[in-house]
Order: structure tokens, then sequence, then C-alpha cells
């Protein structure tokens, strides 16, 4: 993941939207990077009467009720950002096809966009905008369901998690979520640990009982990936399910934020990897999720 330079802000008028708004600001001001506010009027959620259909083209209606919403749209980023607003976008159509879209033509580094939290209606009927978000884009996604506070702590304590697997190698996006992860405690100035949850299987038996003795394979993964982050950064091996596991660890160290990789959880889904949507249901702090897919390895010839 490059620096990040550019966020893109979706906003949907939620609760959510209005909580993270502060944190957002702060943390963009706090990289250097440049701020931009979108939000997507889907023509799904206008409302008309038939009465009105019958006597003004369609066409027409939903242009009045897009110049409404864009009204809307300014009061509301004013209302988040009195101070100085910050650029703001108001796009029409599918919100999922539009984000994706934006994001890839103003190459943004990162999009930040709140979570509902589960068990909202929108979760129950179908997978929320965030997490369809994180499947579709590359840019780096911070997301949380939990309210954070008006501004990135002065000293945060940022917790990179990786994967390791026995007999794939993870390693080129582990490098790439690690260098995000030391780039953000960099800029920052916060403090990094790392983490990787062991599975039973990932450990060797001795007397028939597990022990913290690692597959030598993945052994090899995790020493190089300790010279990589140095002496600055703390390491630490847990054991145990993945997912409770990892949110304990969060939840115990206090951690301010946690970086974790995007796609390979898909490449290991039989073994029961959890998903990056998963981690940020469960996770009581905010999480940047880093796009860095398993390197392909080449066909035995």
């Amino acid at each position: 993941m490059p620096e990040i330079r550019r966020i893109l802000f979706p906003v949907d008028f939620s609760r959510q939207c209005v909580l993270a708004a502060p944190f957002i600001r702060d943390l963009a001001a706090r990289l250097g990077a440049e701020l931009t506010v979108l939000h997507v009027a889907d023509p799904v959620s206008f409302r008309f009467s038939s009465f009105e259909l019958n006597v003004r083209p369609l066409q027409e209606i939903l242009d009045d009720l897009t110049a409404q919403r864009r009204k809307c749209f300014f009061s509301h980023v004013l209302r988040l950002f009195p101070e100085s607003p910050p650029r703001h976008v108001m796009l029409r159509g599918d919100p999922l096809e539009q984000i994706v879209a934006y994001t890839s033509a103003g190459k943004f580094d990162l999009v930040a966009i709140p979570e509902h939290p589960h068990g909202s209606l929108r979760t129950l009927v179908s997978e929320s905008l965030a997490a369809k978000v994180m499947e579709r884009v590359s840019a780096a996604v911070w997301s949380t369901e939990h309210a954070v506070g008006p501004a990135v702590p002065v000293d945060p304590h940022i917790v990179c998690a990786l994967a390791f697997h026995r007999g794939r190698s993870f390693e080129s996006a582990n490098l790439e979520i690690l260098a995000a992860a030391q780039s953000l405690a960099g800029a920052l100035g916060g403090r990094l640990s790392i983490v990787h949850v062991m599975a039973a299987g990932e450990m060797e038996q001795a007397a028939g009982l597990p022990c913290l003795r690692v597959d030598p394979d993945i052994d090899g993964q995790l020493r190089r990936i300790r010279q990589t982050a140095g002496e600055a950064a703390e390491y630490h091996l847990e054991s145990g399910d993945i997912i409770a596991s990892l949110v304990d660890f969060v939840s115990r160290h206090q951690a301010d934020l946690l970086v974790i990789g995007r796609s390979y959880w898909r490449a290991a889904a039989e073994d029961h990897r959890p998903h990056a949507a998963e981690i940020v249901h469960r996770a009581p702090c905010p999480v940047l999720s880093v796009y860095a897919p398993p390197v392909r390895q080449a066909a035995a010839a």
C-alpha cells in the first residue's frame, strides 16, 4: 500500500457517519492527506407520488429530487465540518457501483466507511455496503461498527495481524500489510505490535499435547517477518480460535487500530480464516484492511 495521500469518506446521513466525521478529519490532517466527502443519491430511495408521475416526466422528477438532495448534502457537510468543509462531491446512481468507480478514478489510497451495526435492518436484509466495498476496491479500507473519539489518539497502539499457512506463501502479502502498519505507526507517532494467531494444526505435538513450537515452514516465515519488522515492533504469538483470539488480543492490549490483509483470508477459506468484514464486526477498535493478494505458486512442470 502506498503512503496515504487521498482519503475518500462516503456518507449516507447516518449516525455512524456523523460520529466518525471528526475522527476522519483528524486522521486526514495527521497523515497530511486530502479528504473528499462523497454522497451517492440512490434514485431507488427517491419518493414521489403516482399522481406526480402522471403530470411530469420521470427524468424531470428525478432531476428535481437530485437537486433537493444536493442541497441537503451540502448542509450536511457544513454540519459535519463547520470550520472548513473539505472537498465534497455528490453522484447519482447505485451507491456501491459509484463508490467503487469513484475510488478507482480518483486514485484514492484509503476509503473510510463506517459500518452499520449488525442487527440493523440493512445488515439483516443483505451484506452491508462497507463489506461490499471491501470486496470491490483495491484501496485500503477503514471501517468500524463502534463509536470513535473526535480525534486519533496522540500515540496510537497499532496492531498488525498477519496470516501464515503451512505449504503456502503469504509472505509477499504479509510484507505489504506490515509496510502499511509501519507507515501508519510512523506517521501517527504510534507503537506497533504484530500478532499471529496459531490454529491447532500449526503447532507441533509434544507427548500428545500442543506446544508453542510451530511448524518449521511457518517458523521460517515468522523469522523473516521479524527481521523485516526490526526491534521497534513488539511481536506476539497467540493460539486458539483465530478470530476470537485476535479480538481478545486487541481488547487486552487496548489497540487503537487493527491492520489486516483483506484478500488472503479468502485464499485460506477452507482453513476457516475469518473474512475481513467479520473482523470489523467483532473488533472493539477500527480496522484498516489492506488489499494484499498472495502470490500464486507456479504450477509444477
